[in-house]
């Protein structure tokens, strides 16, 4: 089993395989010869997320979308996301970076300020 480290974080699924390998569009399953591998995604497709706007340097609330994105020679998880920007105005943003996004807080959940 492969894995990958982002900083201290360790992610047992993620991989970057070689040229042989492929990518089933509908699942986000790579197969390499004779091993298959799932990627997984952060967070479930149609998650309720927070969006983090430079723009506005707030969060806005969103939907976000996971689908395979095959980059190079690589295949990996992209992340779109819906993002409500007020006046029931809503904007897609693609290939979101992890590091922009957050599941948003639920009713009735503590949070340390």
């Amino acid at each position: 089993r492969a894995s990958s480290t982002i900083g201290d974080a360790s992610f047992p699924n993620l991989t970057c395989p070689n040229d042989e390998s492929t990518t089933d569009a509908s699942t986000g399953s790579q197969s390499s010869g004779d091993r298959h591998i799932e990627l997984q995604p952060l967070f479930e497709d149609g998650a309720s997320v927070e969006y983090y706007s430079v723009t506005q340097e707030m969060w806005l609330p969103g939907v976000l979308s996971v689908t395979p994105s095959g980059v190079g020679d690589a295949s990996e998880l992209a992340y779109d996301i819906l993002v409500n920007v007020g006046g029931g105005r809503r904007q897609l943003r693609r290939a979101v970076p992890a590091d922009a996004f957050r599941l948003r807080i639920g009713d009735g959940e503590s949070v340390e300020v």
